[in-house]
């Protein structure tokens, strides 16, 4: 017997198949512009907000939901979650800090981050229905009966997460699960380059209220020492320290660009002095980091009065041994003499000097004379 082929053995079988065919390959070019529409909208802006607006329609195309909810923390606390919300009335989230302790969505998925939950994977119907966040959406006439989340970044830092959500009891599938989990990454990343960007326009905007601070001295400046920005006493400073002769390229003094070099060797702030006529200038070098990634400095600035040998603040510092030194240097002794009265070696004599000059902040033994006979002057 011969086989007949499909298409002449039942006609309209074989039609359907191809209409059915064709209508699964509409549908699924049709949730695929969608997904492309979805990932443009994504990373189209910097501000989360506009990022929803474009976004969450077309998300709720490939998942019909009734509400959902975007949640950033910046400081990693439950409580500190600000919520953008779509459909969903906000007072449902004015008083989260109070019900936090009962979001069994954020407790799972911050289990798992990246890993899209359905409300059955988080928590048993009836303890559902006997949540206070369930309970408290009833009360507001938007009904949460089915959750479908993710947790988008989870750090001791700060923390997002999505939850979108149905307000009658009809499951989340598995292939809209797999939808959502398909778009995860591109969320991870849209929201993380949002707050990425925010941190960034509150360090810009708490630096240009430094540089126009009166009261401020600091410069922004590259590793090589070229100046990006200064603020107006800082200007004063430099020209008072090194001489108006570096503005005319807006490069940094050899000696400060020589402290960034000593500074990058060394993951610690680098505090560099420089003293003149009784006066001291602190500049702290913190590395920092510029928009692409390449390495900045600030540079602050502190002036201030060089204390004397013989100020009650300064003299404590001193051991009693150390003191004794510095009577005798007063006398116009030699390392040689001071070691011979203490009874000890002149490299004894030598180390004590040296601790007495860093704990006083004073370059040698002759300034160091100056410093009290000046201090004395005053007191007399």
């Amino acid at each position: 017997m011969l086989a007949v082929p499909l298409c002449c053995a039942s006609p309209d079988l074989y039609a359907r198949r191809v209409v059915k065919t064709v209508g699964r390959a509409h549908a699924k070019a049709d949730e695929n512009r969608l997904f492309a529409e979805l990932f443009e909208a994504l990373g189209a802006s910097l501000d989360v907000r506009k990022i929803l607006e474009t976004a969450y329609p077309l998300l709720t195309r490939l998942i019909p939901v009734d509400y959902g909810a975007l949640g950033v923390s910046s400081s990693a606390k439950a409580e500190a979650f600000e919520w953008n919300v779509a459909e969903l009335p906000e007072a449902f989230f004015a008083s989260y800090a109070e019900m936090a302790t009962h979001d069994f969505v954020r407790t799972a998925v911050a289990q798992q981050p990246g890993v899209v939950l359905r409300d059955q994977e988080m928590i048993a119907r009836r303890s559902l229905e006997r949540n206070p966040l369930y309970l408290r959406a009833h009360e507001l006439g938007s009904p949460l009966e089915q959750v479908m989340a993710v947790m988008l970044h989870s750090d001791e830092r700060w923390q997002s997460g999505l939850s979108l959500y149905r307000d009658r009891t009809r499951p989340f599938s598995d292939a809209e699960r797999a939808r959502l989990q398909r778009v995860t990454p591109a969320l991870i990343n849209a929201v993380r380059n949002c707050h990425e960007f925010g941190v960034a326009a509150d360090w810009k905007l708490a630096l240009e209220r430094l540089l126009g601070d009166p009261a401020v001295a600091i410069v922004l400046a590259t590793s090589n020492g070229s100046e990006l920005s200064r603020s107006e006493k800082a200007s004063a400073l430099l020209d008072h320290w090194f001489g108006p002769q570096h503005r005319c390229n807006r490069q940094l003094p050899v000696a400060l660009v020589d402290a960034i070099r000593q500074a990058a060797s060394s993951m610690a702030p680098l505090v560099w002095t420089a003293r003149k006529l009784q006066r001291q200038l602190d500049v702290t070098l913190v590395r920092t980091t510029g928009h692409f990634g390449d390495e900045r400095w600030l540079l602050r600035f502190e002036e201030r009065e060089e204390r004397g040998a013989n100020s009650p603040i300064l003299l404590h510092k001193l051991t009693e041994r150390e003191r004794q030194v510095v009577q005798a240097l007063q006398r116009g002794w030699d390392n040689r003499l001071i070691a011979e009265e203490l009874g000890c070696a002149e490299g004894t004599v030598k180390k004590h000097l040296g601790n007495v000059f860093s704990k006083l902040g004073v370059r040698n033994g002759k300034a160091l004379v100056a410093a009290l006979a000046e201090r004395n002057e005053e007191a007399g």
